[in-house]
């Protein structure tokens, strides 16, 4: 799926859905997210296959820890890369 989906009205309810059902709070890091630094994370990338809106490949996260985690996992498989993230907080 394209970029694209990410900007329709469905993926807004499902992102704010996602950041609701987390309490508003980085699923890695525990911080408190507010409107600056929310994002949702897509646990298994779009370019491996993760769905776009299914939830349960969604998590909220901060800015820096979805970034992150894309750098991580340009050196790291995916499963590897959240791993050492979750070690580095």
């Amino acid at each position: 799926m394209s970029k694209k989906a990410l900007g329709t009205a469905h993926w807004k309810r499902t992102r704010l859905s996602v950041l609701a059902r987390d309490g508003w709070q980085c699923q890695y890091c525990g911080i408190h997210l507010d409107k600056t630094n929310a994002q949702v994370d897509h646990v298994e990338s779009r370019v491996s296959g993760g769905s776009v809106f299914d939830q349960s490949n969604l998590l909220a996260a901060c800015k820096k820890c979805n970034q992150s985690k894309g750098i991580l996992k340009k050196e790291l498989s995916e499963s590897e890369a959240l791993v050492k993230l979750i070690c580095i907080w």
